[in-house]
């Protein structure tokens, strides 16, 4: 199908940023006041902008965006793929986007089957999506959603997006995409994939730790956080944003014995203050001698263990210009992939068990 032909890089990534998170029910509330051409048009616009920012800095791709609002297209993405000649004819990436307003038409369904038919008659789109930006909290909508998409589904040449990952879309930070580009482009860098294994035995909050050193070990030099300094921050921050559970939880263990039917129980929130997550984690760490507490408390890692990991740090340092906050997001959101895609799944295992 047409949303799982990727004839390079680029339109492989911009199809995994239109599925990289899908976002809760309630958020897409937000989407009642926003107007198709005023917002949402312009946002989609903004974002490809800043995906082909970054994508650059790895891969020369001649492009441009248009906001057409023709032929079927809202927002056309134009570009020459990395090594072909000049002389080539421009891939294309089209997006159409329905704002929750116009799903309210009778008749909104019809036209967009027209729009999707006239889109996708060239041979060089690439790749079409429709985003269905639509408030799924509006009584109705999500039985027209859950239609529309399965409808466009059956289709070879459309890729629809539901308003759930089209809010996380539209919402991702600049660190986020950054990540994910060098993510993509890494899968076969030597050092790229060294540094994700330096981190895969850690859960997020223990890995939000050591990136904090690392990050302040290569801007700060000698000086040594104390134990109470290291809780604040970046690293507190991760406290209010991974779910508390048993550490065990983010390495599920695979039985093929087991019945494929039988679901498993979602994990129990523990629900502990952020000093007592700490306290446990920082003990995990120095256990295992990534980390040593000295005098005063000061906390020191070792770096030698983390050289790969270091070389993705400087090089978002040399390649982005980040520092401080941003540079330890993105490191974070880059390496740590399948972990943070356990706590995206535990959140959402916990939200069917509480419904």
């Amino acid at each position: 199908m047409a949303q799982h032909d990727f004839p390079d890089h680029l339109s492989r990534i911009v199809f995994g940023l239109l599925h990289y998170r899908q976002a809760t029910i309630a958020q897409t509330a937000s989407f009642r006041d926003q107007w198709h051409d005023r917002d949402l048009c312009p946002a989609i616009e903004a974002k490809l902008n800043l995906i082909l920012d970054l994508f650059e800095r790895y891969q020369h791709a001649a492009f441009n965006i248009q906001g057409i609002r023709d032929g079927g297209v809202d927002v056309l993405l134009r570009y020459l793929p990395w090594g072909k000649s000049v002389e080539a004819v421009q891939s294309r990436i089209g997006f159409q986007v329905k704002s929750d307003r116009e799903l309210e038409a009778d008749d909104w369904f019809m036209k967009l089957k027209a729009q999707t038919f006239e889109a996708t008659a060239g041979p060089q789109m690439v790749n079409f999506y429709v985003l269905l930006c639509a408030d799924l909290t509006t009584k109705g909508r999500s039985k027209k959603v859950q239609n529309a998409l399965a409808d466009l589904t059956r289709s070879d040449r459309v890729s629809p997006v539901g308003p759930q990952f089209a809010y996380t879309f539209l919402s991702l930070r600049e660190e986020e995409i950054a990540a994910f580009v060098q993510a993509k482009l890494g899968d076969e860098d030597a050092v790229y994939l060294a540094a994700v294994e330096s981190l895969e035995q850690f859960t997020p909050t223990e890995a939000a730790i050591l990136i904090d050193l690392l990050v302040r070990d290569l801007t700060d030099g000698a000086d040594r956080p104390r134990l109470d300094k290291l809780q604040t921050g970046f690293v507190e921050r991760a406290y209010r944003s991974f779910p508390d559970v048993d550490r065990d939880a983010y390495f599920p263990e695979y039985d093929p014995e087991e019945d494929d039917e039988e679901e498993d129980e979602a994990p129990e929130i523990l629900a502990r203050a952020s000093s007592e997550r700490f306290e446990e984690d920082i003990s995990h760490l120095e256990a295992l001698g990534d980390i040593e507490l000295g005098r005063n408390d000061a906390v020191q890692t070792d770096t030698d263990s983390y050289r790969a990991a270091r070389a993705v740090i400087l090089d978002a340092m040399v390649r982005y210009g980040y520092r401080g906050e941003e540079l330890k997001v993105y490191t974070l959101t880059t390496l740590l992939q399948r972990q943070l895609g356990r706590a995206d799944e535990i959140a959402r295992e916990r939200d069917i068990v509480e419904v």
